[in-house]
């Protein structure tokens, strides 16, 4: 196996035209799809993409013959693999049984290695510096079990990072006696005020703790408010304060553009089965060289003490599908232009933000538009005839909002609590239009015992005809 290892690292560190002359070829299938986007043009965003390039029939019962098709608004929460990337990743695990001997020890490498710098460049990130894993908490559990934490270590985050994240850092700083100092939410949120928020904690402990600080983990789009964090200053001041910045960066890819090498984080992990629409079961790990030798997998085989890359290309018997049809994800995402898809997810979930929040009499979470990209979070109206009091602690009455949503209303939405607020959490990919947005915005209002005679109705009505829907 150590001469497998050895020929994947030597295709990682080979300049892109060197690599150009040994790339693997297509697979006849891989080329269907690559001659597909040569010959054909981009549909059309919305619907057309939807029926065109997703399985997304998003059926209540698909068993159902009156089953009656979803407004999917929740992107965000697991994505939605694209057609060609469904069709590619199904083919190479069939492939995977025609031999599977010959398949692990004969073409797994060279298939990873290419996938791995293809996108390493989508990334804007030198090949030796991405590593594949098979999510993002997989890899935020790499770095930070291989970090030597000690007694006395300072981990800060933001109060409203992903829980299943603080947990991680909660585990890690058990078993090292280290600490985890969560820094409260500002009021209001938005770039400034994160910024602030993060300099004012590092000032007031300064004299006596600022040295102990030894990683920040911080989100890059905050799950679930959807925010899009001033990341790049982030780190930058943590890298005056020398702090470490491992950025849990799980909707990054696909959603906004990244230039890892640029931004400079020391550690960051993204999933491409969200915005990228890949295969679940693969996620990029990006590690700064200067931290190579510190950073090990979580699992242990082969490839130990052969270096970061052997260590992490294996990691025991698997389906390796998800990694190998990131190729065509990536593929497909560059042929419908990937700034015409992000900037127009970001533009229509602005108007979202609007348009709910007119019709509701309500408010995004956030005031600071630079925080939108493809998902915002607006507050959901109150129930009528319950006081807001009442209204905003209900979790429990909450919790249900999303169950009629979808299978009174066939829609899709995450409902979550926040600061002891209630929101819906609207995603906005190539699929989605300002139609699906106006169904929700009536379901609510509905689900939440509205009269149609109420003046929201009447708001509803103008946006319709403003809108032409």
């Amino acid at each position: 196996m150590s001469s497998l290892y050895t020929q994947a690292t030597a295709l990682l560190n080979l300049t892109t035209e060197e690599y150009a002359l040994v790339r693997p070829k297509n697979t006849l299938f891989e080329q269907e799809w690559v001659d597909y986007f040569h010959a054909t043009s981009c549909p059309e965003f919305g619907l057309t993409t939807k029926n065109t390039l997703f399985k997304l029939l998003g059926t209540v019962d698909p068993d159902s013959i009156s089953a009656t098709a979803v407004s999917f608004l929740a992107h965000g929460s697991y994505g939605a693999v694209s057609t060609p990337t469904l069709d590619v990743l199904q083919k190479w695990s069939a492939k995977m049984e025609y031999n599977p001997v010959d398949f692990f020890y004969n073409q797994l490498f060279p298939y990873m290695v290419r996938s791995q710098r293809d996108a390493a460049a989508f990334v804007g990130s030198a090949p030796h510096n991405i590593q594949l894993v098979t999510n993002v908490e997989y890899g935020i559990s790499a770095v930070l079990k291989s970090i030597p934490f000690c007694k006395g270590d300072l981990i800060i985050a933001f109060d409203f990072t992903y829980s299943a994240v603080l947990n991680a850092l909660d585990a890690v700083a058990m078993a090292s006696h280290a600490s985890v100092i969560r820094i409260p939410t500002p009021d209001p949120i938005t770039s400034e005020s994160i910024v602030l928020a993060l300099e004012t904690f590092l000032k007031s402990i300064e004299n006596d703790f600022i040295g102990k600080i030894k990683l920040g983990l911080f989100e890059h789009i905050t799950s679930p408010t959807g925010l899009v964090l001033p990341i790049d200053l982030i780190i930058q001041i943590c890298r005056r304060n020398n702090i470490l910045t491992l950025i849990d960066g799980a909707h990054g890819i696909g959603q906004v553009e990244l230039h890892l090498d640029d931004l400079g984080p020391d550690f960051y992990v993204t999933n491409p089965h969200k915005w990228l629409c890949n295969g679940r079961g693969c996620a990029l790990l990006y590690i700064q060289p200067k931290h190579h030798k510190l950073i090990h997998p979580v699992v242990t085989s082969w490839g130990m003490n052969q270096g970061i890359h052997a260590e992490f290309l294996w990691q025991g018997t698997a389906d390796y599908s998800p990694y190998l049809s990131l190729v065509t994800s990536i593929r497909l995402y560059i042929w419908l232009n990937p700034n015409k898809i992000m900037t127009r997810n970001r533009l229509i979930a602005l108007e979202v933000g609007k348009i709910l929040s007119s019709i509701w009499c309500t408010n995004t979470l956030s005031p600071d538009e630079s925080m939108t990209s493809s998902m915002i979070a607006v507050l959901i109206p109150p129930r009528v005839g319950l006081p807001a009091k009442t209204c905003e602690t209900d979790t429990c009455a909450f919790s249900t909002l999303h169950d009629i949503l979808y299978t009174v209303h066939q829609i899709e939405v995450p409902v979550f609590t926040f600061k002891g607020k209630q929101y819906v959490r609207v995603s906005i990919h190539m699929y989605n239009d300002l139609q699906d947005c106006l169904r929700l915005a009536e379901a609510v209002l509905l689900a939440q015992g509205y009269a149609d005679n109420h003046a929201s109705f009447a708001t509803l009505s103008m946006w319709k005809l403003k809108l032409n829907i």
